[in-house]
């Protein structure tokens, strides 16, 4: 189950990275169907965790939505210097993942952007006001994340 989790979860950020590329927005459709599908997964697995004889963390699960809410809430606040859509991605991001993956890709997915965008900047194709989209490097980041435990399977077999 948490192998198609995490594989729904990549996909999802990379239609939506897709989309942040092509048309500088991500759809509403295509956030409503992730999210629809994030909403299912997560009941799945809070039912299967409470089969197990496991009992929900409700303080953790919550926090799985918090770096989507933080960067919705910095979107409204700041009036959109921050994508609203990069929010509401996060935020559904929170039902396919645990709360220390979704903050761990957003924290590499910052990283990323950051080296691109000084790289585009010392190189003068883009300005400091210039924006670029941040939901192609969480996809990046989503993917490193996801691989990282099995990279470090295989280099331990070395």
């Amino acid at each position: 189950m948490k192998t198609v989790m995490d594989i729904s979860a990549a996909a999802f950020l990379c239609l939506c990275g897709l989309q942040d590329i092509r048309w500088k927005a991500v759809s509403r459709r295509l956030l409503l169907i992730g999210g629809a599908a994030g909403a299912v997964f997560f009941c799945l697995g809070l039912y299967m965790q409470a089969g197990e004889g496991g009992r929900a963390d409700f303080i953790m699960e919550a926090l799985r939505f918090g770096t989507g809410a933080a960067l919705l809430s910095l979107s409204r606040l700041f009036k959109g210097l921050v994508g609203e859509g990069d929010g509401w991605a996060f935020l559904i991001l929170g039902c396919f993942l645990d709360a220390w993956n979704v903050f761990e890709i957003f924290v590499i997915a910052l990283f990323f952007s950051a080296i691109v965008a000084g790289i585009l900047l010392i190189r003068k194709r883009k300005s400091r006001k210039d924006r670029i989209p941040f939901l192609p490097f969480a996809a990046a980041a989503c993917i490193f994340v996801l691989l990282l435990p099995v990279l470090e399977q295989a280099a331990g077999m070395l």
